[in-house]
């Protein structure tokens, strides 16, 4: 991809709250907690990579990491919402979350 090496495949993850936006996130995946189509429980993780297809996804509470070279760079617990990815970027719209350190 022509886009890839501008900034090296790697994605910028952005969280929003209730309170507001967290700082943006450059990584290379992007891990989601899923919700199943039927009660919106949890399905499953859900991995995203730069140059995903445009997609939407349904969060249920769980955890959202993002990995940058191997190592983790952004952990943190989430209470439902939605994410939108292009590509480039994962927008994450939760009512909540709360930062894990490791």
């Amino acid at each position: 991809m022509a886009n890839e090496s501008k900034n090296n495949g790697r994605l910028k993850l952005y969280l929003f709250t209730m309170e507001g936006e967290l700082t943006p996130v450059e990584c290379d995946c992007v891990k989601l907690s899923v919700a199943d189509d039927k009660d919106g429980g949890f399905q499953g993780l859900y991995g995203i990579r730069f140059g995903h297809a445009k997609s939407v996804f349904a969060l249920c509470p769980g955890k959202i990491t993002a990995t940058l070279d191997g190592k983790n760079v952004f952990s943190a617990k989430t209470g439902g919402g939605f994410a939108l990815t292009d590509g480039k970027t994962v927008n994450v719209t939760v009512e909540k979350a709360e930062m894990i350190t490791e």
